[in-house]
């Protein structure tokens, strides 16, 4: 297949840099998948879905590792006399809150597709936690 007809079936979602307050892809639907069949409400619905997802695992992420590494820190320093050092706690933090949100994408890529996307004959693939394009792709003769 050419990058030509390759390049036509795939709609780039551009998503914000994240911060607080980024939502998950454009405000306004793509025309291709306007084309496609998807509505402007099952847009909103895909992109809400994936922004609360996000943050929802990211912040149990945040809760989770933060409870391990103050309980880990209070067994070492209590049995073992032994302190983690603060780029540790730091990197595990990181690790644990990205682990969080990778997982969460999935789990919100699963649940778009299948509410939303599965009947339109497409499908959510290749979503990647701060990389600004996401691939939607009908399922066959794609978008």
């Amino acid at each position: 297949m050419s990058s030509d007809s390759e390049s036509d079936s795939e709609v780039l979602i551009q998503t914000p840099q994240c911060s607080c307050s980024c939502s998950w892809g454009p405000e306004e639907i793509p025309e291709k998948l306007r084309a496609a069949g998807l509505s402007n409400k099952e847009w909103h619905d895909v992109r809400d879905i994936m922004s609360n997802t996000r943050w929802a695992y990211g912040f149990c992420g945040f809760l989770l590792t933060l409870a391990v590494l103050i309980i880990s820190k209070i067994l070492l320093a209590q049995f073992a006399h032994v302190a983690l050092p603060s780029w540790l706690v730091g990197a595990l933090a990181v690790f644990g809150v990205t682990v969080f949100i990778l997982v969460g994408m999935k789990h919100a890529a699963a649940e778009v597709n299948e509410k939303i996307l599965e009947d339109k004959g497409m499908e959510l693939e290749g979503q990647r936690i701060f990389i600004r394009e996401t691939s939607f792709a009908a399922a066959g003769a794609k978008v």
